[in-house]
């Protein structure tokens, strides 16, 4: 199994994530934990839930009412900080090739760009 290769430093996730993670077990080093990170903006609430050893990220973006997203994704390869004219963002790359990066705008406000490829070929 791989680990995530580009991964930031946890101050780095502090952060952009505007959160002290509630980490699972405190006796183990963070990078084999489970680290949860949680983002306030306005009235929505970011979710983020990082296993950086097993190249998992889970994300559960809401707001007081509903969820509106919810993703588990595994073969994580890396994750890079983006932070240009008062916008902040992570980008989530992944092992497999035909996976395209999804983007997670943090500020000024929460937003998800994902999508496929459009040149697959079978």
């Amino acid at each position: 199994m791989n680990t995530i290769e580009t991964f930031p430093e946890m101050y780095e996730l502090i952060d952009i994530f505007e959160s002290i993670p509630d980490i699972l077990d405190k006796d183990l080093d963070w990078y084999y934990n489970e680290s949860t990170f949680v983002l306030r903006r306005d009235n929505e609430i970011l979710e983020v839930i990082i296993e950086p050893a097993i190249n998992r990220l889970r994300l559960i973006w809401r707001d007081k009412k509903r969820i509106r997203m919810e993703l588990d994704l595994q073969e994580v390869a890396g994750l890079v900080i983006t932070k240009n004219n008062g916008e902040e963002s992570i980008k989530v790359s992944f092992n497999d090739s035909l996976m395209k990066d999804l983007i997670v705008k943090t500020k000024p406000y929460i937003s998800v760009v994902w999508g496929t490829l459009q040149d697959i070929k079978v």
